[in-house]
């Protein structure tokens, strides 16, 4: 099941649920296992956070010569250009890093792992 569907489910009735895991349910989330989709060789990731805003909104630091910020939904948009996979705006932002090296990726793109 994907992640973002799960989310939808637990959360969708509440009239304040925008697509993004509210804080008080963040820590349901931590220690999950998820794969990405769109990696060429599939690997787990452990959630080890939520952030508060949507893929369209979150900034990820993006490696480069001015070492510049991006919205984790036009970075993902960049990195797999001519991909047939579309990406959710609204979607919510999870990282499988940690706090000191984030890896922000968008939930409607994760797996969980059984």
């Amino acid at each position: 099941m994907k992640l973002q569907t799960w989310l939808d489910a637990r959360w969708g009735h509440w009239s304040s649920y925008t697509g993004v895991a509210p804080r008080t349910g963040k820590n349901e989330i931590k220690g999950v296992q998820v794969t990405f989709d769109l990696d060429k060789f599939p690997r787990k990731y452990v959630i080890s956070g939520v952030h508060d805003f949507c893929v369209e909104k979150a900034n990820s630091e993006v490696s480069s010569q001015n070492s510049s910020t991006e919205p984790v939904w036009k970075y993902m948009q960049r990195c797999y250009l001519g991909s047939a996979h579309t990406f959710n705006k609204a979607a919510s932002c999870v990282n499988v890093g940690n706090s000191s090296h984030p890896k922000l990726l968008p939930a409607d793109h994760l797996q969980i792992c059984e």
